[in-house]
């Protein structure tokens, strides 16, 4: 658990250097105090099976309860959120990833046969959820990590191609239902003049930072993730997030941090022992990313996010005894 916590130190310095008061200092602390109970495969089995429980509790509340969720959307669309649609979809879509790697095998945790009921359950109804939401990056994320778990699995081809060929269905299915029409529109309105294009406000967001930062900027940040949301209000920019933990980490923490950052997200795969294993590793650290680069789970200390983090680390170290 020390080590992982001198892990983060130098974020938590530049915060306190920068009086940046952020979520992740306190989420990152707390989930961190699991890392000593994660260490038998009972343990490791319990916390990854609550990412699918928890994203199917919350797509069947979405489903049985839809006005809790739902605000207007560009006057006469309607787009459903869990306090943000973007935090929302995320936590579906971890589940909808840990639950296709359970199912496929990737994790040497054994699992029953209600165990797979309960996961197929989990990624169908998930899946319906994360499109009716319509969070592009999740969407995104979610549906990429899945299909390299498929084709990079141990199942085979035959059954790979029946699989592939069931999920074409299900989502012409899902098309024909019209359940498409909410994320098509958002993605076509996605252009350089709406405020949800993410190009634009990383592109903001860049310029700001080059065009006023010197050497120290550089080396330090300008502010932490505060800093890295108000940069460019000088510059007439007004969007607030950078919707990028890229963005925040090389704005808000400097360029040392920045690079500090990716090393930290590739550290489970990279120590994880040569073998079974190797492949999901690769593919939830492609996960990471991509939600990283869309959203910023990990610098606004997102729980799930952090507990996937850890379940990676914890895996990992429990994988590397087993081989001693």
């Amino acid at each position: 658990m020390m080590k992982a916590f001198f892990a983060i130190t130098p974020f938590l310095l530049l915060s306190l250097v920068w009086g940046d008061a952020q979520e992740f200092l306190l989420w990152w602390t707390v989930c961190l105090l699991f890392i000593p109970l994660l260490e038998s495969e009972g343990q490791l089995k319990l916390l990854i099976f609550s990412f699918p429980v928890v994203s199917l509790v919350l797509s069947l509340l979405y489903l049985l309860n839809q006005s809790y969720f739902i605000f207007s959307y560009s006057g006469d669309m309607e787009r459903s959120n869990w306090i943000n649609p973007n935090q929302f979809g995320g936590i579906i879509a971890v589940g909808i990833v840990m639950g296709v790697a359970l199912l496929l095998k990737q994790f040497r945790i054994k699992i029953s046969k209600w165990d797979s009921i309960l996961l197929l359950t989990c990624v169908c109804t998930s899946f319906v959820v994360i499109v009716m939401n319509a969070s592009r990056g999740s969407f995104l994320a979610s549906s990429v990590a899945s299909l390299i778990l498929i084709f990079l699995s141990d199942v085979k081809s035959r059954y790979k191609i029946l699989l592939v060929a069931g999920l074409c269905l299900f989502t012409f299915a899902l098309w024909e239902s019209g359940i498409f029409e909410l994320l098509v529109f958002r993605m076509e309105a996605d252009t350089a003049s709406t405020a949800g294009s993410r190009s634009l406000i990383w592109t903001e967001k860049l310029k700001a930072f080059s065009d006023d930062s010197g050497f120290l900027h550089y080396l330090i940040g300008t502010g932490g993730r505060t800093g890295a949301e108000a940069i460019g209000y000088s510059a007439g920019i007004t969007n607030m997030s950078t919707h990028n933990d890229f963005v925040t980490a090389v704005v808000g923490f400097g360029v040392p941090c920045f690079l500090y950052f990716i090393y930290l997200l590739c550290y489970p795969f990279l120590h994880m022992p040569k073998g079974h294993g190797r492949i999901v590793f690769a593919v939830m650290t492609l996960f990471i990313a991509i939600e990283c680069s869309v959203l910023e789970p990990m610098f606004r200390g997102y729980v799930i996010y952090v507990m996937l983090y850890i379940f990676l680390y914890s895996y990992c170290m429990y994988e590397r005894k087993q081989e001693i």
